[in-house]
């Protein structure tokens, strides 16, 4: 039930306190120090470690993952491989690709399999987990490099303010 302000004088007042409250509230402020800070956080966060190029190929069974793996040895590309046996709906069609990735975006095993064979290289036997069986390719390796700092301290001032806003020190009481 919604309840209406009788008085005239009273709700001209309520919403000249609610336009006044709105006019003039601003959002937090956040320094360029908290900014820096923040992003220092994410970078070493997000950007530690390395990203794996990689690409895989999904079956159900150990046996089709070893035809699979004789296959790319006696010289079939891999991408062929992948497109003709691959389960997986997401990389089949692209030869398996799944791009570039941190090892945390896996399950453990997957993870293992492709940080050995850094820097580059394929599993030489079939991988399993949950999901069935792989065959794991690693093409390349590299540092993750963090956008620099530029072109993203808008959105993180930005990220911080909202925060800032809805912490229970900045609501009204």
């Amino acid at each position: 039930m919604r309840h209406r302000i009788q008085c005239p004088r009273a709700a001209a007042a309520c919403t000249a306190a609610v336009l006044l409250c709105a006019c003039t509230s601003t959002s937090p402020q956040v320094t360029d120090d908290e900014v820096r800070r923040e992003y220092d956080r994410v970078v070493a966060q997000a950007y530690s470690g390395k990203e794996y190029d990689v690409r895989h190929i999904l079956v159900q069974t150990r046996g089709q993952a070893e035809a699979g793996l004789r296959r790319i040895k006696s010289g079939e590309p891999f991408a062929q491989v992948a497109m003709d046996l691959s389960a997986d709906p997401g990389s089949n069609q692209n030869g398996g690709e799944l791009g570039w990735i941190l090892p945390d975006h896996f399950v453990p095993e997957f993870s293992r399999a492709m940080v050995s064979l850094d820097p580059s290289g394929m599993t030489a036997e079939p991988v399993p987990t949950r999901f069935g069986w792989h065959i794991i390719e690693v093409t390349r390796v590299r540092n993750p490099s963090p956008p620099p700092f530029d072109e993203v301290k808008d959105r993180l001032a930005e990220r911080l303010r909202q925060g800032k806003a809805r912490s229970p020190a900045n609501v009204p009481r």
